[in-house]
């Protein structure tokens, strides 16, 4: 990973699992906004939780390696997934889950808070061994008399490029979290732009990449690097290799404020073809 040594908004980050395992789960805080989330839990043995929901955030847990064994309820499995495998939990759906195998579980959590939500954790069963005295005691509540939507299975197949410079698959998206991947070839390079309402993180899954802000700065990335952007933010990028990118984007959006795409330069011919919009940033913007 390499970028310029000018101060910039945008953040690069890196995820390396630890050469060590001495604790059951390890926590990698990669970004942390007031809306946005974005981290790996590296778990061996078991490192299960209690059953809970978290009533402001929808998240997606997606699987880099190992296997992961969720449940929606104390018992029952809702499902058993690996790399490339997902599953997303809308907000106070309740969950618990599990490392499945021998192999130490590299899982993402990629989740967006609601501003205007309470998001205090919600606990249906006894906090596991290791939990206690780290979480924060609450009342145990009624699973029986809880609502939320279901947790979905989901899945990233890298798609196979037929025309065009870039492919999106969206993955999951809700009015708070969007998770989805593009793969671009040949630079594939988008126009300077912001979006008003949103956080976002980009993580390379294989290629390069290579990130602009507004002034001269660039960040470079390679495979599990990553750059966060902050609502408002201009930027643009590119693959910068010969290899096709492959990269994780997830964004979280803020409902307080009207969402819009801020072109700073032209769209590119290939934008165009798309009809992909947005407006011309103001004199103040600017």
């Amino acid at each position: 990973m390499t970028q310029t040594a000018n101060q910039s908004e945008l953040k690069s980050f890196r995820y390396e699992r630890p050469a060590v395992l001495t604790e059951p789960k390890t926590h990698l805080f990669l970004v942390r906004t007031r809306l946005l989330g974005f981290n790996v839990q590296v778990i061996r043995d078991g490192g299960e939780t209690n059953l809970h929901a978290h009533p402001g955030q929808d998240a997606v847990w997606y699987v880099l390696g190992g296997r992961a064994k969720f449940y929606d309820t104390q018992e029952h499995v809702f499902c058993d997934i690996g790399v490339n495998e997902a599953v997303a939990i809308p907000h106070a759906a309740p969950y618990w889950f599990e490392s499945s195998s021998d192999e130490p579980l590299e899982i993402i959590r990629a989740s967006a808070k609601d501003p205007t939500a309470n998001d205090e954790r919600m606990n249906f069963s006894a906090y596991a061994t290791r939990q206690v005295g780290v979480q924060k005691e609450s009342e145990l509540l009624d699973l029986s008399a809880h609502e939320a939507d279901p947790m979905q299975v989901l899945r990233y197949d890298s798609p196979e490029f037929d025309e065009g410079p870039k492919k999106v698959t969206n993955v999951w998206s809700s009015p708070l979290l969007k998770f989805h991947f593009q793969k671009i070839r040949d630079g594939g390079e988008t126009n300077l732009h912001a979006h008003t309402n949103i956080d976002s993180a980009w993580f390379v899954v294989s290629g390069r990449a290579r990130f602009y802000d507004k002034g001269e700065n660039v960040f470079e990335l390679g495979k599990h690097e990553g750059v966060s952007i902050p609502k408002a933010v201009p930027y643009w990028f590119e693959s910068a290799s010969d290899e096709p990118l492959d990269i994780m984007h997830v964004t979280a959006g803020d409902p307080r404020i009207k969402a819009e795409r801020v072109n700073y330069d032209n769209l590119k011919t290939w934008q165009e073809d798309i009809s992909l919009g947005g407006r011309d940033a103001t004199a103040a913007e600017r």
